[in-house]
């Protein structure tokens, strides 16, 4: 009688099936999980990580291997404004997926990471609020949101993982009483769509995570037999998935993904974005440190 193979596993599934990672790795997963995911959809961050990893290859004393402090000074810092202490394990990540780690990797990280929380200095002297107008930045040549958010990144020393950018308009015809009665109900409707966002659990926030990477890896046909007799009808009836996904279910499975994505690009404004190629911000250390880490930007 023959013996039935059992089927090799999916490698991809240690991509998107997280349900086996235990409660006490999850915060920590789901931040390195969410530092992949940022690095493989940013080209900035991808060509830093490139930047870093080939510099640590340098000997000693090798002119250019200074250059690699400042680059990984600069993709920690980057990534921990946006997804908490990120302590950086270069030389598996991006590539391997946290079930990918060998039980003892994961321990370090989340060790690390424990560590890093407990001993975080109160945050007391933090800068709450930079409003700048378009002629205030007029002579520094800030004339774009990646500009600005990138200066303010990064000349600051201060941790601003939850600075958002964005833009405003002020009428100075206004008495001040009313701009500040306007912008206090900005805020309480800023604070409600905030605390909508961070709902949901780190499991949920990993399974939505999941959703996007099976999105990304299938081309839409082989997601799921869609009847013709619904085709343009407008509406996506409980079609079953029919590849291996953390939903059941389409209309589960997209919305997932599109929280994951609305999640990420919330994400990308946080703390400061890409550098806007060929602009001068006139900044002595701005400029000197983008010649360092991107001299060829």
């Amino acid at each position: 009688m023959k013996q039935l193979r059992s089927e090799a596993p999916d490698p991809f599934r240690k991509e998107w099936d997280f349900d086996k990672v235990p409660p006490e790795e999850l915060a920590v997963c789901y931040r390195y999980e969410l530092g992949r995911e940022l690095v493989h959809k940013w080209p900035r961050l991808q060509h830093l990580v490139r930047a870093v990893k080939e510099r640590r290859k340098l000997p000693k004393g090798h002119p250019k291997r200074w250059r690699h402090w400042n680059a990984t000074k600069l993709l920690r810092k980057i990534l921990t404004r946006r997804v908490g202490d990120f302590p950086l394990v270069l030389d598996w990540f991006p590539e391997a997926p946290w079930q990918a780690l060998t039980s003892r990797q994961r321990n370090k990280l989340v060790g690390m990471i424990k560590e890093s929380d407990v001993c975080q200095l109160p945050r007391l002297h933090h800068r709450r609020l930079s409003i700048s107008t378009l002629r205030e930045l007029e002579s520094a040549k800030v004339d774009s949101i990646e500009a600005f958010a990138w200066t303010h990144e990064l000349l600051s020393s201060e941790e601003i993982d939850q600075t958002e950018y964005g833009f405003f308009a002020i009428n100075w015809k206004a008495f001040d009483c009313e701009i500040i009665d306007a912008f206090k109900s900005w805020l309480g409707i800023q604070r409600a769509e905030r605390r909508k966002r961070s709902r949901g659990g780190m499991k949920d926030k990993l399974r939505r995570l999941g959703a996007l990477r099976v999105l990304d890896h299938y081309p839409p046909s082989n997601l799921a037999d869609y009847p013709r007799a619904s085709a343009g009808s407008g509406n996506i009836p409980n079609w079953k998935l029919k590849v291996p996904a953390p939903y059941r279910y389409l209309p589960d499975f997209y919305e997932a993904a599109k929280r994951a994505t609305e999640e990420l690009n919330h994400l990308r404004t946080l703390g400061g974005t890409k550098p806007v190629k060929g602009k001068s911000l006139r900044s002595g250390n701005l400029e000197l440190l983008q010649k360092l880490i991107f001299p060829n930007a």
